[in-house]
């Protein structure tokens, strides 16, 4: 209900996880968000910077991720044209 309510506002979520990516998928579709637009660490590590920047918009999970990774996601979002907001709960995030 509220990723739709999100969504209606013109603000669209993604999770940047470090945890397993059929782990993250399963709760992914269980609150809504598409699990087919996935993208592990390992993807993103064969990337370039405009690989990334090309795909970010169409990925709604990034798992597997380390910090480092998760910098690049948001600076990418952030390239594109996205205000982003990040929520974390990690000691990594803080």
């Amino acid at each position: 209900e509220t990723l739709s309510a999100l969504a209606d506002r013109g603000i669209g979520v993604k999770v940047i996880s470090g945890d397993n990516r059929y782990v993250a998928a399963h709760l992914a579709e269980a609150v809504g968000l598409r699990p087919d637009r996935i993208m592990t660490g390992q993807d993103l590590s064969k990337l370039t910077k405009n690989g990334l920047l090309a795909n970010v918009r169409n990925t709604d999970l990034f798992v597997e991720i380390d910090p480092n990774q998760k910098e690049r996601i948001v600076e990418a979002l952030r390239r594109s044209g996205h205000v982003v907001g990040y929520l974390g709960d990690g000691i990594n995030d803080a």
